[in-house]
């Protein structure tokens, strides 16, 4: 795709180039200063609206986010969107900034969209993610074709804007299932702007379905502490009008928000409940609208993010290979993200209550049965069976957290009489175990341990 502007923006979003290309482009114009005080008496100042709803807290141009963020730094705080307004970081939330962004070493290009350029790369020792304005995005292109007489520096620092959105927000919304800050870099003159994050793995759907059911259990668990969190935040009620798996990484086994751009701020303004219903998703509209309450829909934001966590990670992710006896609380659940009859604290103390419950049983069936332990020893292809939920058409393979979770698995099943634990692992802190129906003399198998289930 190429930019109409330049034969040096002719790149692709592809590898190093793209991110070297910032920097590379913007000392081409020298004489052209992104954030000096000449472009803030030139840009056309508009008023910043109060008359926002919950697709985006800012109109579809992002002037206010450009006047805002880099005309007048100290009326950020008084935005009317959020109860106490968005603060501007004075400070570069870690170690990354202007000053050691060059420490960042061994860039690699991970994905591009419509605003931001994503890599990874190492920083003193610990890899980080680093995102820019990508100059072949569509926001970028946009700006150009829309006003063929803005210059590069004008389009560059309202693409930027957003990127600085999201800076504030991750910033302010610190939480355990939200994507660490560790720097940024917001340049007084030529220079390209950056957020530094921890570095999460993208969600692979087959990946995500081939965890264990107490895995996936803990990822849902992780959903509703952020619907919680997202419903209750010190910006007010917000809505994730873009929650999908894109959206999210995996940093240390734990599921992440990662990206907020696109996140709303305010609830839907209203002069009555009538108004409200106007702003309700169709497949959620049998339910009652949220009531007008000084001009907003309260609680409309909740219920969106509620029914769409439902539809994009709870209903592929609970129900699969469940215990049995957790059934009817497991479609309690379901049918509460839904309709969105419960609110996200109800889901929360829910989901923590489906957790314990997993947790004493599972605990107490493989702490009450005492194994014997075979090691290096297997027993081939001898006493397979099929089993439910098997990687395998011919033997019950699974994937595991631990031994424990396998004992308990193999204690539940009534066929099962051993377990063979694998010595090669496919994915990372996990195990492969096979189930058997019978046992008789072991078979040597170097690294891999038999249990033997008591009779």
């Amino acid at each position: 795709m190429q930019l109409s502007m330049s034969p040096f923006l002719q790149l692709r979003s592809s590898g190093v180039c793209l991110f070297v290309s910032v920097y590379f482009f913007l000392f081409l114009i020298a004489s052209v200063v992104l954030f000096s005080p000449i472009f803030r008496t030139s840009l056309d100042h508009r008023p910043i609206s109060t008359n926002r709803n919950s697709r985006s807290v800012f109109s579809e141009d992002d002037y206010e986010w450009e006047n805002s963020l880099f005309l007048n730094l100290s009326g950020f705080s008084s935005l009317s969107g959020a109860p106490r307004g968005l603060r501007w970081p004075v400070t570069s939330p870690g170690p990354i900034n202007c000053s050691t962004l060059n420490e960042v070493k061994d860039l690699e290009f991970i994905a591009a969209g419509w605003t931001k350029a994503v890599y990874k790369g190492m920083f003193r020792g610990e890899p980080v993610a680093i995102k820019t304005v990508n100059l072949n995005g569509h926001d970028f292109r946009q700006c150009q074709e829309r006003q063929p007489q803005a210059s590069l520096a004008s389009c560059y620092r309202r693409t930027a804007a957003k990127l600085l959105k999201e800076l504030i927000l991750l910033t302010e919304l610190s939480h355990e299932n939200i994507i660490k800050v560790v720097g940024s870099c917001v340049p007084d003159a030529v220079g390209p702007v950056v957020i530094a994050t921890e570095l999460g793995d993208p969600l692979d759907t087959v990946q995500l379905l081939q965890l264990s059911w107490e895995r996936r259990l803990k990822l849902v668990h992780g959903v509703a502490r952020l619907l919680y969190h997202l419903a209750h935040s010190p910006l007010g009620s917000l809505a994730m009008n873009d929650l999908r798996r894109q959206q999210f990484v995996l940093a240390d086994g734990v599921l992440k928000l990662s990206d907020v751009d696109d996140m709303g701020i305010a609830e839907p303004f209203c002069q009555t409940d009538a108004d409200c219903s106007h702003h309700l998703l169709a497949n959620i509209s049998n339910r009652a609208a949220a009531p007008c309450v000084d001009g907003q829909c309260r609680g409309h934001n909740e219920r969106l993010n509620v029914w769409r966590a439902g539809q994009h990670f709870v209903k592929q992710l609970l129900p699969l290979r469940a215990p049995s006896s957790l059934e009817p609380q497991i479609q309690l659940l379901l049918e509460a993200y839904s309709d969105t009859s419960w609110s996200s604290q109800k889901i929360l103390t829910a989901t923590e209550m489906l957790l314990q419950t997993y947790s004493a049983d599972h605990s107490s069936r493989s702490e009450t049965r005492h194994y014997r332990h075979f090691p290096d020893s297997g027993l081939g292809a001898q006493f397979d069976y099929w089993c439910q939920q098997s990687e395998s058409p011919i033997a019950c393979r699974l994937t595991v957290d631990s031994q424990r979770e396998a004992v308990s698995l193999c204690n539940l099943d009534l066929q099962c009489r051993a377990v063979v634990v694998e010595p090669f692992q496919s994915l990372k802190d996990k195990i492969q175990v096979t189930l058997k129906n019978g046992f008789s003399t072991p078979s040597s198998a170097p690294g891999s341990l038999l249990l033997l289930k008591p009779s």
